[in-house]
């Protein structure tokens, strides 16, 4: 179990079966964020011009991970 199905997924609910968390603070979130964000631009070098994309992926994927657990 723990992954999402067809039907589930269908529904939206990217999650599925995972079990939910309990919800983080702002400042936790702000911190996973930006940790997530510097690990992105770690990979490609730091080369400038992609913090902006480096943060919202890094916000979408911390947003999917609170939100599965």
């Amino acid at each position: 179990m723990g992954r999402a199905t067809a039907k589930s997924m269908a529904a939206g609910d990217e999650c599925g079966d995972a079990p939910r968390r309990d919800p983080a603070s702002a400042e936790e979130r702000q911190r996973m964020i930006a940790t997530a964000a510097y690990l992105r631009a770690e990979r490609r070098g730091f080369a400038p011009g992609h913090e902006t994309e480096d943060w919202l992926e890094a916000e979408a994927e911390i947003d999917r991970q609170l939100a599965c657990g």
